[in-house]
């Protein structure tokens, strides 16, 4: 059995996908599993994955889904394939650090359950640090039910023990846009030893077109959907920590369609509806450790500041 697995979707991007192959490559990882699914690509991607699977020293398996199904089907079916103790996630045109593998080794070796670590956007020429961890903790051990609130919701910066993910029926969600933040707090909070590596292993790569740069794909059902499946798991349990995910991953999400030019009275009676399911969450005790500019913008959600708003988020250049 491999140490872990990197399970990667790919749909028409080989040629971006090569570049981090390579990389990986060149580390010469030897208990590295690497699971990579077309999504029914309509370029050559899928056979020059095979061609490259076949002259790579990498311990590389290449599947394809029987039709074209979305980035979180995709990642379920390479968890299916997947026989590594642990998994982790990397996008297609992403790629990891020069010092992911060494700096991770060890910590997989002391059985952490999940491994949350730093990343980088690299946007052409320019490279932004980000944290994973968004509340400026610091690297170490960290609460499970911390670590769910308080880590974003993609599923790359994270490694899990993959029994933990089997045993729990944790899934992707079949959409589009908005299918990985349950899986990541899902999978996050049922992992008990959680270390937090404050060390930027990971390079986002930004293209035009992508989810960050494209405004028309915040999509309000989707992230109704994608908080519903989170808030049916684990409300009971984590009261508190839900109700404070909602202001994060949904009345925050809401504000952001501003800059799909919702029309303003659509999203006054969004918001006035989703806070009716947590009247008080301005009380919630988790807030004030939210940056700065998300406690901005839901207190202008609140009280409905809708120009005031729409001028924030076009400062901040969220997309």
């Amino acid at each position: 059995m491999p140490l872990f697995s990197i399970i990667i979707p790919c749909y028409n991007s080989y040629s971006k996908l090569q570049f981090g192959l390579r990389r990986i490559e060149a580390q010469n990882h030897h208990e590295l599993e690497l699971i990579v699914v077309d999504d029914c690509s309509t370029d050559n991607s899928y056979v020059r994955l095979q061609e490259f699977a076949k002259s790579s020293v990498l311990n590389l398996k290449i599947f394809k889904n029987e039709e074209n199904s979305g980035p979180g089907i995709t990642r379920n079916n390479g968890l299916k394939f997947a026989s590594g103790e642990y998994v982790t996630f990397m996008d297609a045109d992403d790629y990891f650090a020069d010092d992911f593998f060494p700096t991770i080794q060890p910590l997989l070796n002391l059985q952490n359950e999940c491994i949350i670590f730093d990343f980088i956007i690299k946007d052409g020429n320019k490279e932004t640090p980000q944290s994973t961890v968004i509340n400026g903790e610091k690297g170490g051990n960290i609460s499970p039910e911390r670590a769910m609130l308080f880590s974003r919701g993609a599923p790359w910066g994270k490694i899990y023990l993959k029994s933990i993910i089997d045993e729990q029926h944790i899934q992707f969600l079949a959409m589009k846009h908005n299918e990985d933040m349950p899986f990541t707090k899902i999978a996050i909070v049922n992992c008990t030893n959680i270390i937090y590596v404050d060390k930027y292993l990971y390079y986002y790569v930004m293209e035009e077109g992508s989810l960050m740069h494209n405004d028309s794909l915040v999509d309000v059902n989707n992230t109704k959907v994608a908080f519903k499946v989170v808030y049916d798991r684990l409300h009971i349990n984590y009261p508190f920590e839900i109700e404070a995910l909602f202001i994060h991953e949904y009345l925050y999400s809401l504000g952001l369609t501003l800059l799909s030019k919702q029309p303003r009275s659509e999203w006054i009676a969004s918001v006035s509806e989703a806070e009716l399911m947590f009247p008080a969450y301005l009380k919630n005790k988790y807030l004030k450790e939210f940056p700065k500019y998300v406690q901005l913008i839901v207190y202008l959600m609140h009280f409905k500041m809708y120009w005031i708003l729409k001028q924030v988020l076009k400062l901040r250049k969220i997309f």
